[in-house]
């Protein structure tokens, strides 16, 4: 998406169309993949090893790309010393090719290039963990900027036109000016011990992702500067004391404080579809105003909402369970995260009534309570997917009614659970049960529920406690 290979058709997103193209590609067998998120989209991928050499070779034809491999193992003189004669001709081959992608695994020093590379390279991926490229890059267009250069168009033709810079593992702390000049960047992830604000110069980014050492990360106010911006991400918290206007593009946000100076994140995002935030008790939290968000992530910090004193990032007091948190959650959801909230299970019907959520995850205490009463006739009307993990839960009343379209259950680290309702097994869409840690009343109701679906014939629901598959008495019918 950052090189332009996508283009918007009007009743898309730029997300939803490469989504398309890649279930395209997995459909055809040209990719396999190795994960999926559980709202069905893939994760994780790889290539054949046959489709891969097509692939690097007709990279290398087209001058799609660059690979600069690591150095060899010491052990290995004759490929050390085949290698090295490749790494000497990098440099040839970088100025030759003109390839619009370099993806290196060592270091690479612009300095030396000569001639550095032309206004081909569009995409910099850096996968070694130190590198000079920021400071050089930075070097050279604030010398630039500054007039300081004798042969300035070298190095501005060099990487003027670079729309990705990709240094997740470059773990370099500064922002040096020079690399607010690279105003075509798209997507940029970088590490960074502070958000400067001349970051906001770069106009034209659409993704932004920031790795820091730090606990949080207090945002600019002109952050909405950034009109391009869809996806803000980072490692530690992102908080944000005020800002200047909404960001209207931005679809994704994680891990988010609202200052005093903000009243709600409809004014800052009102087109947010992904978010990730920490919930403060002394709050109400409203996200039934976000009127497109479908991923929502909740992390409860068991703290009163963190205010700003004079520049600082500092927590209020602590609740200590005082008051009751309330939220109201947009009909639109569709994937549901809570971790550390600490609600009572009473709550769980608020989260029932939303139609269409498929996609429930309870977290470390998401909920409190021994008992998790799920009778009647309530009804998660498109839950798909179901995860309990590190829950003080000690019973669990539900039926197969309660959950009609469920697909994927798992159980995970919740070692007081007594067991997991056996008429569960009688849901017609159920395809697995994963459970790890648990106790032993908890397995013996996992073969009661195996017991009894092999006993009602289906044998297609699989059942998985710590890796291990607990196999069902499928019937041989060979003569």
């Amino acid at each position: 998406m950052a090189e332009g290979f996508i283009q918007e058709d009007g009743s898309r997103s730029l997300k939803e169309i490469a989504n398309g193209y890649l279930t395209d590609l997995v459909d055809r067998n040209l990719l396999i993949v190795e994960q999926w998120y559980a709202l069905g989209d893939v994760s994780d991928c790889k290539v054949h090893d046959l489709v891969r050499q097509v692939c690097v070779e007709k990279g290398k034809e087209e001058r799609f790309f660059l690979k600069i491999d690591s150095p060899p193992s010491n052990r290995l003189f004759s490929i050390i010393r085949k290698q090295n004669k490749k790494l000497r001709n990098w440099k040839k081959v970088i100025t030759t090719n003109k390839p619009r992608r370099v993806v290196t695994y060592q270091e690479i020093n612009i300095k030396r290039l000569s001639p550095p590379p032309t206004p081909s390279v569009r995409s910099f991926v850096g996968l070694n963990r130190e590198t000079t490229i920021i400071h050089n890059i930075s070097k050279f267009f604030h010398s630039f900027a500054c007039r300081r250069v004798l042969n300035p168009e070298k190095f501005l033709c060099s990487f003027a036109l670079l729309r990705v810079l990709h240094l997740e593992k470059c773990e370099s702390n500064d922002f040096s000016p020079g690399l607010a000049l690279l105003v075509h960047l798209r997507f940029l992830q970088i590490w960074l011990s502070s958000f400067p604000p001349s970051i906001c110069n770069l106009w034209n980014l659409q993704t932004l992702w920031i790795k820091t050492l730090s606990s949080y990360m207090v945002l600019p106010s002109n952050i909405s500067d950034l009109v391009n911006l869809r996806h803000l991400g980072s490692n530690a918290d992102l908080y944000l004391p005020s800002i200047e206007g909404p960001m209207k593009l931005l679809e994704v946000i994680s891990k988010v404080v609202l200052g005093d100076g903000v009243d709600n994140f409809q004014k800052c995002f009102p087109g947010i579809k992904e978010l990730t935030s920490t919930l403060y008790s002394d709050k109400e939290n409203d996200f039934e105003v976000l009127h497109y968000l479908q991923i929502l992530i909740l992390i409860g910090s068991g703290y009163s909402r963190r205010r700003s004193v004079e520049g600082e990032f500092v927590r209020g007091e602590p609740n200590l369970g005082k008051n009751h948190i309330i939220i109201r959650f947009p009909a639109t959801l569709k994937s549901l995260e809570l971790e550390r909230c600490g609600l009572p299970w009473s709550d769980m019907s608020i989260i029932q009534s939303l139609p269409n959520l498929e996609v429930l995850v309870i977290v470390d205490n998401g909920f409190e309570g021994t008992l998790w009463k799920t009778t009647g006739e309530e009804q998660f009307q498109q839950l798909k997917f179901l995860r309990l993990e590190k829950l003080n839960i000690k019973q669990w009343e539900a039926s197969s009614i309660n959950f009609p379209c469920l697909q994927q259950l798992q159980v995970l680290n919740c070692i007081v659970l007594e067991e997991i309702p056996l008429e569960l097994g009688d849901i017609s869409t159920l395809e697995y049960i994963k459970v790890w840690n648990c106790g032993a009343s908890l397995l013996e109701s996992l073969q009661k529920i195996r017991q009894e679906q092999d006993d009602a014939g289906n044998y297609e629901l699989k059942i998985f406690v710590d890796g291990r598959d607990m196999p069902s008495c499928e019937p041989n019918h060979d003569d």
